[in-house]
């Protein structure tokens, strides 16, 4: 059961990291380093954080920024995890 959830958890880590990279170039290793601290930092609500990185993701390459009034209470507040953990890395 152990190894299961391990598994689980790291499939998780996998998919933030993927999403966040999508808005990034490929082998960008800064950006890199910041999805993979981000995905460390983040330990709950994993799904609706990498749902929420996809919207916004989705909305970049539209060249658009997502419209913040417009996501649910759950997306808004993955999207404040979000940028709170991003702030952190600059402090």
């Amino acid at each position: 059961m152990a190894l299961a959830w391990a598994g689980a958890a790291q499939a998780q880590s996998d998919d933030l990291v993927a999403v966040c990279m999508q808005a990034s170039k490929p082998g960008d290793a800064a950006q890199e380093k910041v999805c993979k601290r981000m995905s460390d930092k983040i330990t709950d609500d994993r799904p609706a954080v990498t749902k929420m990185m996809r919207t916004v993701s989705e909305a970049a390459a539209k060249g658009g920024d997502p419209d913040v009034s417009k996501m649910t209470p759950d997306e808004q507040k993955a999207f404040a995890k979000v940028m709170e953990t991003f702030a952190a890395r600059f402090q």
